[in-house]
């Protein structure tokens, strides 16, 4: 029986702010701690010198990655709430707004509006202009420099796994439920096909599709249990990291390292390794959009290897 009150239900209401650079999207919001950065991958890159890729299709499709990463990370914790994202191209906030949009970028405005359906949020869109304080972050986010975009060609790993996988090793891993002994969980990795060598993987900054943020401090462990199997090529300053890592985790990987004497060396004779295999050449790896510039150096080559660790 009501008694005269009316008792309303108060959205709650979080912030997003986004940005996009000549190498990534990026964005940060209250609700979670971690700078979301997608790195372009290599559509991206192809379309940047053509002239093709214009500032309100960039704009829009950075503001579905980053609504994508956070519904994706804290979609449960906004549903029946509200979005609010900011961003400082009026073209794509007034494409959002309204709906509306040409070709590519209408594709890109219709996928929002589903994740939002998707996860019972509601977003607004809103303009700010490039010199406000939210926009200013957003845009130094784009344009951070990741080492971990150094990745591995699909020639080089699948040299790899042959070389390091023979057969008495595969039916091994069969036995354990992972196909063919190829790793099921990529820990230094991004969202794009050409970022990851798993299904399952962690990234350093939110992103869509990441099972967690910052390896180091992840479980390493498949969601559901499972057999793990895991692939590790971290960048090379967290090399000794991710091996005391894998020693207090116990789990099997494909572990690459540069070649050559290093500091982490000791750490490196405590791990069970039982094959090994050189990493080198022209045709080894690509580079992402985010790398330092000194990769991108005339003559720049790496020298890895590739160690089969089974505990």
């Amino acid at each position: 029986m009501l008694t005269g009150r009316t008792w309303v239900r108060r959205a709650c209401v979080q912030f997003l702010a986004g940005d996009v650079s000549e190498s990534a999207f990026a964005g940060y919001c209250e609700l979670f701690p971690s700078p979301i950065v997608i790195g372009f991958d290599q559509e991206d890159r192809r379309l940047m010198p053509s002239g093709h890729y214009s500032s309100t299709w960039r704009e829009v499709k950075c503001a579905r990655l980053c609504l994508q990463s956070v519904l994706h990370l804290a979609g449960p914790q906004l549903r029946g709430g509200i979005l609010v994202y900011r961003g400082d191209n009026l073209g794509a906030i007034q494409c959002l707004t309204t709906m509306k949009g040409h070709n590519q970028v209408l594709q890109e405005v219709k996928l929002v509006h589903e994740f939002g359906q998707r996860y019972d949020v509601h977003f607004e869109f809103q303009w700010l202009p490039r010199t406000d304080s939210v926009i200013d972050k957003a845009d130094q986010l784009s344009r951070i420099q990741d080492e971990s975009q150094m990745l591995i060609t699909d020639r080089a790993f699948e040299s790899i796994c042959a070389a390091l996988l023979c057969s008495d090793l595969r039916a091994m891993f069969l036995q354990h439920g992972v196909p063919w002994g190829l790793p099921n969980i990529d820990v230094f990795a991004g969202p794009s096909a050409e970022e990851h060598r798993a299904a399952v993987f962690y990234s350093r900054f939110a992103c869509p599709g990441t099972a967690g943020v910052n390896a180091l401090v992840q479980d390493w462990v498949m969601p559901g249990g499972g057999s793990t199997f895991l692939w590790v090529f971290p960048p090379f300053y967290l090399v000794g990291e991710a091996i005391e890592k894998l020693l207090i985790a116990k789990m099997d990987a494909i572990l690459l390292v540069p070649a050559g004497v290093r500091a982490w060396t000791p750490l490196l004779s405590r791990l069970p390794v039982r094959a090994m295999k050189g990493v080198s050449g022209p045709n080894v790896v690509t580079l992402g959009a985010q790398v330092p510039s000194y990769m991108r150096a005339p003559g720049f080559r790496v020298n890895l290897k590739a160690l089969l660790v089974l505990f």
